[in-house]
Formats: structure tokens, sequence, C-alpha cells
């Protein structure tokens, strides 16, 4: 089991890896990381060009599917939200224009740098935000420090965008979080990949250009010590990963996941 701890603690840290503009094909980890968090696969390409595409709604499927163990949202406050900011706690941060690692970069942003929270993204894994210097996009929220109001932050659908829809569960039907799945199209250097995480009801939303299509593979890459399967000591005995599949798209199917 010792063995195990350590390639989780290994493949964790490539979690907040993706997220950060480090030069093509370096290995060394941006300052600021937190230790537990890692990655097996090869580091993301990211294209630089847009796609024209339109919203796409999330499916009631997932709400429905885990109506015994689901942890609700955040209710919306009767309070108005008033923005606030934030600094990231890693240096050369990317601001996208959609919530996903297959968007354009539109500026970088260093630690110290104060983002103005004006929403997040339905699954809560990136938020947007405004720079100082009026530049507006979406950040990958492991890149902000725990904040209460990170969540009282307006719920935004973005624009062009499709959404690949995923759920993880246990053998019970209990919801798994913390899982990093990723989706990849191609191999090595020229490899396209987009990557997201099972929230609190075991869902994943990836965020992908609307004529994105083919077949792509979508796999476990890395889990958080924060998971509910993983103990205090960042060990889950027994494990086995859920197997890889490939999926052709775009799809309107909610991809199935189990966790043994």
């Amino acid at each position: 089991m010792k063995a195990i701890r350590v390639f989780i603690l290994i493949v964790c840290f490539g979690l907040l890896l993706n997220a950060c503009n480090l030069p093509l094909g370096t290995n060394s980890p941006a300052k600021g990381y937190p230790t537990e968090v890692i990655q097996t696969l090869e580091p993301i390409i990211f294209p630089t060009e847009t796609r024209s595409v339109v919203i796409v709604d999330i499916p009631s499927a997932i709400a429905t599917v885990t109506t015994a163990e689901a942890t609700p949202l955040p209710e919306a406050s009767a309070t108005a939200y008033v923005p606030f900011t934030i600094n990231s706690f890693a240096d050369g941060v990317n601001v996208r224009n959609n919530p996903g690692y297959l968007f354009q970069i539109r500026g970088m942003v260093q630690s110290d740098t104060p983002l103005t929270v004006l929403g997040r993204s339905p699954g809560n894994e990136w938020f947007y935000i405004q720079t100082p210097n009026k530049i507006h996009g979406w950040v990958f929220n492991k890149l902000f420090s725990e904040d209460v109001r990170l969540l009282q932050a307006p719920l935004i659908e973005p624009g062009e965008v499709q959404i690949v829809r995923g759920l993880l569960l246990d053998g019970a039907g209990k919801p798994i979080n913390g899982v990093q799945f990723a989706l990849t199209q191609g191999t090595g250097n020229n490899a396209s990949r987009n990557d997201a995480n099972t929230d609190e009801n075991g869902v994943f939303l990836a965020f992908m250009p609307l004529n994105t299509s083919g077949v792509w593979t979508v796999s476990y890459v890395a889990i958080s010590c924060e998971s509910n399967v993983m103990d205090a000591n960042c060990t889950s005995n027994g494990t086995v990963f859920p197997p890889s599949r490939e999926i052709n798209l775009p799809t309107d199917e909610v991809l199935s996941f189990t966790w043994r």
C-alpha cells in the first residue's frame, strides 16, 4: 500500500501544472503549487485558436442520478453579489477565453496580481475574473486558496462551448470526488488534451470547442488526497482505477465510470 500511496502523491501534482503557462517541454514545477498533486501523462499542448460555438445546457440526468448521495450546490443568496478580489498563489497563471485548456490564452498573471471574481462555471472548476488591466477570462479554481466567497459568485453558463459530462460512482452508487480525468486525442507533443475533476456529486464537466470532433480517449489520471476514498495518510486500499474509454465527439452521453 505504501507504493500505491507514493504513486498517488506523484500523480496528483500535475493537476495544478495544467493551468499555468510553463514553457512547453519543461518539467519544473511552478512556484507555490501544493505538493500533494501530480500527473502522469505528457504535458498539455494548447491550441492557439478559438472556434465558433454555442451554449450547450447540462442535462438533468446528472442532477438526478445521485439523488441519495449528492451534495447540493450553494443556494442563491437574497443579498446581491459584490465582486471581490483574490490573488492566485502561483505565478504564470493563464487567463483563458473559456473554461477549459483547449481555449485561447488571453493573458497571464502573477501571484501578486489582484483578480476580481465575477462568476463561476457549472461544476465550480473555473472562475470568471477581471485583471487590473481589464482583461476578462477564466482561471482554474485550484490556483486560489479556499475562500467561501468563491462559491457565492454567480453561476455563468459559458458561451461557445460543448460539454462532455461524466459521472464517477463506487460499487454502492456513492459519488467519488477529487478524481481527475483527461480527454485526449492524438499522441505525444501533438496530442490535444483537456482535463476535468469530479465534484462532490461525482460529476465532471469538460468544456470543449463546439466543433471538436472525432475519437477521444477519456482516462483516469490523478486523485486528490482530499477525495472521499482517501484516508488521513492519502492512501486508498484495494482501489481499482476506472478503465479508460473511447468516445466520439460531439456526444450527449453522460459517461459512467465505476471506482472499485
